[in-house]
């Protein structure tokens, strides 16, 4: 364990790394033959050429497993920041560096790898510019956390789909990323979640699906018995993450944020505890009937079921909820509150008059503790819940 921290060094610093992507053990080997049929034939001209023969289904590689590798957590890392790797595929045996992908037979696969199917998709090659430039001290420009924050984004969704086989193990998989982040940000690391970003990074919500390619719902499963991290963090659940893209209200405001580390030594190892502080508008809530979709509608607990059922139709709520983890969020459950945090949108430009989107919380003790179950969206713009509320402090663990 004491190497961990220096697993980002070892990345990077190497010339080349070479991906056992085909083997599902270490003990299962992956320098295996995978003979492509091919025919010698005449072409115009007279000269003689080769025809290389592959199932058609290979050519976009839709149907064909991703490799083991591509769904287990601990290959995330290396694969993100070393530099060069040479990987046997199930598929290919492909090159891949920080400017493009060749697959065997010399086939150039993309500069981009957004276009590269699943089970050839090397992220070796979605390091942001800043981390190849920047040096230990410099001042980020805002395009650089830009870039920044987007890639962190596009880490925890991936991550956060793949298989790992120890739970405990969920922060040490991620943790040479993550010491690699805060090398080029000097950004302070709190759980998974960054301070100087840390209210837009409490909006993320379970995707609904693992995997853009997979037609089926994902069922949102239950919180895992061992405690990994408080709930505000999205490792504190199991499943892909996503984030919402949104605009955070003026008035909310992180005083403070605190996470006892298990190993003092290890500061993006697991964690013993977390807490953070904030200053925010909260409503409380009830919950009725859940979706077909999966999600809880939701109303303020002022207004009469009948008054909601008027405005927005028989059975519905003036907000969707969605939960974090299985058999959280329940029918009639008391003291469940909302809390704002934004409003959903694609520019992150705050609006009064757009619809609010924030955290569901549950009390669990006396005064102003909360924990998160959830997150909700106001289904109209239109006197949105928190005119009038005023503002408090609150603890979330």
């Amino acid at each position: 364990m004491k190497e961990l921290a220096n697993m980002a060094n070892v990345y990077e610093n190497a010339s080349i790394t070479l991906v056992a992507a085909s083997a599902a053990g270490a003990d299962e080997g992956f320098l295996k033959s995978k003979p492509i049929p091919k025919i010698d034939l005449r072409i115009p001209y007279g000269q003689q050429g080769t025809l290389f023969l592959r199932n058609q289904r290979y050519v976009h590689a839709i149907d064909v497993a991703p490799d083991p590798t591509e769904s287990r957590a601990w290959c995330l890392q290396e694969s993100l920041l070393s530099r060069r790797c040479l990987v046997y595929s199930s598929l290919h045996l492909y090159w891949a560096c920080q400017e493009l992908t060749y697959a065997d037979q010399d086939v150039r696969l993309a500069v981009n790898p957004d276009y590269l199917p699943d089970n050839v998709h090397h992220f070796v090659q979605n390091l942001p510019v800043v981390f190849r430039t920047q040096r230990q001290g410099d001042k980020l420009l805002e395009e650089d956390w830009r870039q920044l924050w987007a890639f962190w984004r596009n880490v925890v969704s991936e991550y956060s789909s793949r298989q790992i086989s120890f739970l405990t193990d969920r922060f040490p998989a991620i943790s040479a990323v993550a010491k690699k982040v805060q090398d080029v940000s000097g950004d302070d690391f709190y759980a998974g979640i960054w301070k100087s970003n840390i209210a837009h990074q409490f909006l993320w919500k379970k995707a609904t699906k693992e995997n853009m390619l997979s037609s089926q719902l994902s069922p949102v499963q239950p919180r895992p018995n061992v405690y990994i991290a408080p709930t505000w963090s999205w490792l504190s659940c199991l499943g892909r993450v996503v984030y919402l893209s949104c605009a955070i209200c003026p008035e909310l405001k992180v005083r403070n944020a605190a996470v006892e580390l298990a190993n003092p030594l290890e500061p993006f190892g697991p964690v013993k505890s977390g807490i953070v502080t904030l200053i925010g508008r909260l409503e409380q809530i009830s919950i009725f009937d859940q979706s077909r979709a999966g999600f809880h509608w939701l109303g303020r607990k002022q207004r009469n079921l009948l008054e909601i059922y008027s405005q927005f139709g028989h059975g519905k709520g003036e907000a969707k909820g969605f939960p974090d983890a299985k058999d959280e969020m329940v029918q009639g459950m008391e003291d469940a509150w909302c809390l704002e945090v934004g409003i959903e949108t694609a520019t992150q430009q705050w609006s009064n008059t757009g619809r609010r989107i924030g955290l569901i919380l549950k009390r669990v003790g006396p005064g102003d503790a909360f924990q998160r179950i959830g997150y909700f969206r106001e289904l109209t713009s239109v006197n949105h819940w928190f005119q009038g509320s005023e503002l408090r402090t609150i603890q979330i663990t």
